[in-house]
This record gives structure tokens, C-alpha cells and sequence, in this order.
């Protein structure tokens, strides 16, 4: 067992959200993303060969996301995982390096009050602005000094 494997193993209920950070190669620490599934609609088809079989890999069920010329440079620059043999769909590796992490919002509104609240006051008026407001989130925003 390697070094990252021993230490992986020891703090892995300390690196949320990084628990699915279990591999390393040359360009850092990265896991395995299902990211190639097209989500809804039917993707695009194709085929993606394994290196050792030399067969078509099974195709995620509504296809794949991405376009063959994006997938063929995902390939050549290392960042497709395979399986075993091609019977387990491809993974994308995902480096922790490039996790962007959601923030949740601090204050706790409803974000349709605004143009439920314009609507009230212009009801006649179809749009008076882009993206309004709530007079309940303003009151949570802090005075602006001079």
C-alpha cells in the first residue's frame, strides 16, 4: 500500500468534501466522475474504445455529454478513467486542484417575493425590472456608510 493510500486511509472521515479524493497520478489527487452521462435528453453516441480490450465501452444510458472531438481530448490528455475490461461505462478524473465548492446563501429568502411584491405594486406592468428584490432582503443587507 502506497503512502497517499496509508494516509487516505487514516483521515478519510476528516476530508469532506473530499472523501472521493482516493487517487493520484502525476497531476495531483483527483476521483472519479460519472460527469460523462448526458443528463435528461438523449446525449451523443459513440463509441469509446478500451485501451486493453480494444472494444466499444458500455455507453452511459441517455449518451454521452460531450461531443467525440471534446471526448477525444479528454482521452489523449489522460483525464479518462476506464474499467476493468469495457463493460463499466468511463469516468472522468476530477483533480481536487479544480473543486469549486457551492456556497450556500446566509440569508434565508423565498427569491420569487420580489417580483411577487412588484407584480402587487405594477400590476398592470408586465416587467418593470430585471431580477427584483424583496423589501425583506433588503432590510437584511447592512447600511452602506459614507
Amino acid at each position: 500500500m502506497g503512502t497517499y493510500e496509508n494516509w487516505y486511509k487514516a483521515n478519510k472521515a476528516y476530508i469532506w468534501p473530499f472523501q472521493d479524493y482516493k487517487f493520484i497520478d502525476e497531476t495531483g489527487i483527483y476521483a472519479g466522475s460519472r460527469s460523462v452521462h448526458n443528463p435528461g435528453k438523449d446525449g451523443y453516441r459513440y463509441d469509446v474504445i478500451h485501451p486493453k480490450t480494444k472494444k466499444p465501452c458500455t455507453q452511459p444510458l441517455m449518451g454521452y455529454r460531450f461531443p467525440l472531438e471534446t471526448m477525444l481530448e479528454l482521452i489523449e490528455s489522460g483525464r479518462v478513467i476506464y474499467g476493468e475490461n469495457e463493460e463499466k461505462i468511463i469516468e472522468l478524473k476530477i483533480y481536487v486542484q479544480d473543486y469549486k465548492m457551492k456556497l450556500s446563501s446566509v440569508i434565508d429568502l423565498d427569491g420569487r417575493k420580489g417580483t411577487n411584491e412588484i407584480k402587487s405594486l405594477f400590476p398592470e406592468v408586465k416587467k418593470v425590472f430585471n431580477y427584483p428584490k424583496s423589501s425583506e432582503f433588503i432590510e437584511e443587507l447592512p447600511l452602506l456608510s459614507d
